[in-house]
């Protein structure tokens, strides 16, 4: 029966986490969001999504190495959240995107780097100069 609520609750948990991290960074409102608006509009959208997912009787069994992925993609989204509260959005798009591409991922030391930093400029490009958020 634990079994069935094993997703859902997890999924909802990650959502609450989510909201409480949007909170503290600061929701605003609707004409003057602060930097909590979309986490906290996608936190909720997870929570209402687990709530509207339920049990699921057709899960499999989760392995030691399943698990160990799943905590490392978590840990790696929390270090994400962490530095991007620091630093901007650069450092840690870099960092965690290229922690992420060779540990998680198995891709070659080569790929990540390149692929990690085209992205993170991109990002900074995207959000630093085109919409001038994070000064």
């Amino acid at each position: 029966m634990v079994r069935l609520w094993i997703g859902p609750t997890t999924l909802g948990a990650i959502g609450v986490v989510g909201l409480i991290g949007a909170i503290h960074l600061g929701v605003g409102t609707t004409s003057v969001p602060g930097a909590g608006m979309w986490p906290a509009v996608a936190s909720t959208l997870i929570i209402v999504s687990a709530l509207v997912m339920g049990p699921q009787p057709d899960t499999e069994a989760v392995h030691r190495t399943d698990a160990v992925r799943v905590g490392g993609a978590l840990s790696l989204l929390a270090l994400f959240i962490t530095l991007f509260t620091y630093t901007g959005i650069f450092i840690p798009a870099l960092v965690v995107l290229a922690l992420w591409l060779r540990f998680l991922a198995g891709r070659g030391l080569v790929f990540s780097l390149l692929t990690a930093v085209g992205t993170a400029g991109g990002l900074h490009l995207l959000f630093g100069v085109f919409f001038g958020v994070g000064g």
